[in-house]
């Protein structure tokens, strides 16, 4: 890990908690963004001790994230030894927001650890848009997916907002979108964290779809790839050596926003 002071970078060390919480969250990615895996799947994959992912996958049950996968109608094992168990996301483990901005609407999700849709509903602007005519409206729909969530007792862990841009992902503010009835600078993170009480992340909708592929599609293990999103512009979302690139200020990459001497 790299820290920065100032101008000065200096290498700062690992103790053993952040080592835990690091093997800890390489598990949950995969199984959050893999099909059924068993505790022998993910020692082979992640190269941890078998005991370490035990006492991870142990952890995991223990606060409410997987169960052990249960079949209706197990066949006989083909060969001889026992049946590798296989986890999967608990009935009533937490679940995610999503928020989706456009230029003409904006849409929220529920969804689960998989990012399979639980509930979902859609906004068409009016013919005037208004910030506080946003704001309302946003509260409103978190309002009734939330109460929706807890009629299945399910806890919202935190919402991921996805936007038109350009937007600053670091504060968290949606900047000058055009297009978009002159609306600017709104600090929809801070919204929703108002409104929602459990943090909330912003991305351009071009760099949620690059990060999207690289964890459920066609980017799935591919450490540099380029996402062109041509919509209403072409926005750009970069992975580079397996992360997302969001730039030196925050600002996502907008491929439609470079100007090109001819």
């Amino acid at each position: 890990r790299v820290k920065e002071t100032e101008s000065v970078f200096y290498l700062a060390g690992s103790n053993q908690r952040d080592i835990k919480q690091l093997n800890r969250n390489v598990v949950m990615k995969l199984l959050f963004t893999s099909p059924l895996l068993s505790r022998s799947d993910l020692t082979r994959l992640t190269g941890l001790t078998a005991m370490t992912i035990t006492n991870i996958v142990s952890e995991l049950m223990d606060a409410g994230l997987v169960v052990e996968y249960k079949e209706s109608n197990p066949k006989e094992p083909s060969g001889v030894g026992r049946r590798p168990v296989l986890l999967e996301l608990a009935p009533k483990s937490p679940v995610l927001c999503g928020v989706y901005i456009s230029r003409h609407r904006f849409s929220m999700i529920i969804s689960d650890l998989k990012a399979r849709q639980l509930f979902w509903e859609e906004q068409a602007y009016p013919e005037t848009l208004t910030v506080e005519w946003l704001y309302q409206k946003l509260m409103d729909s978190y309002r009734r997916l939330e109460q929706r969530c807890l009629t299945s007792q399910r806890r919202i862990l935190c919402v991921g907002i996805v936007s038109i841009g350009p937007v600053d992902t670091q504060q968290g503010i949606i900047l000058n979108p055009p297009n978009f009835q002159g609306l600017r600078d709104l600090p929809v993170c801070r919204w929703m964290e108002e409104i929602a009480g459990v943090d909330a992340y912003l991305l351009s909708d071009s760099s949620a779809c690059a990060l999207a592929e690289s964890l459920y599609g066609k980017g799935a293990g591919i450490d540099n790839f380029l996402y062109v999103y041509i919509h209403e512009g072409i926005g750009a979302g970069m992975v580079l050596g397996g992360e997302l690139y969001q730039g030196i200020h925050g600002y996502s990459p907008e491929l439609g926003h470079t100007t090109i001497d001819f």
